[in-house]
């Protein structure tokens, strides 16, 4: 008899937390399991994402881990059975030496399980946060920088998570090189800069929390 929802997401979480198993041979039988129900793969990876502590590891805002589990959620429950149903029917087509439909059915499945294994070894690495709580005496995550250029130009700029980015926001990644070259940094150092004419010496400014329309677009509520 098939487990209840869950009593699944409990053995999941103690194969998944298990000290007593070597990291491979964990991995080896959740991905078995996920094989044999593809419909669990979400649910892993958005329960052990939970379990993470979102001030340690990589991070990212909980709009575009929402977006990577919906992706992963398509994948697993529209596309992959979609190309399994292409797969049955190239099959009655007869000798699949010669089955175009039959190969290029495959290779998208092959596709297809790949992303999907992606897709799940991200969102277990990876966090979701609000970026609440986190300081911002010195340029970092959850910061807003204002880097002034020789000419005097001033640009200003949203540090956020990994997998972060929106240029008509303002919004750069925390694995950027922009962010790189002034995470750590304080109001008045001078930071070196990259640009289209190689790296430009120029001056942070400002750094302050995030405006709360930067904190909207991360949660996903914004217009």
């Amino acid at each position: 008899n098939r487990l209840e929802p869950h009593e699944t997401e409990n053995l999941l979480l103690r194969i998944k937390d298990s000290a007593a198993w070597p990291t491979l041979d964990r991995q080896s039988v959740l991905a078995h399991i996920v094989k044999l129900r593809p419909e669990l793969a979400p649910l892993l990876a958005s329960r052990a994402a939970k379990t993470e502590n979102a001030g340690r590891g990589p991070v990212t805002s909980q709009r575009m881990f929402r977006e990577r589990q919906q992706q992963l959620d398509r994948i697993v429950n529209a596309e992959i059975p979609r190309v399994a149903k292409d797969i049955a029917i190239a099959r009655s087509y007869g000798d699949l030496r010669e089955n175009f439909e039959y190969k290029a059915a495959k290779e998208a499945q092959s596709i297809l399980f790949h992303r999907r294994d992606e897709l799940m070894r991200q969102l277990q690495q990876v966090s979701p946060t609000d970026f609440k709580g986190y300081p911002t005496e010195k340029a970092g995550i959850a910061t807003t920088v204002s880097i002034e250029y020789p000419d005097g130009r001033r640009e200003r700029y949203h540090v956020l998570g990994e997998w972060d980015s929106d240029t008509s926001r303002g919004i750069i990644s925390s694995t950027s090189r922009m962010a790189m070259s002034v995470i750590g940094r304080s109001t008045g150092d001078a930071v070196e800069v990259p640009s289209e004419n190689g790296n430009v010496k120029c001056r942070l400014v400002e750094v302050s929390p995030l405006p709360e329309d930067i904190r909207a677009w991360a949660e996903g509520f914004d217009t």
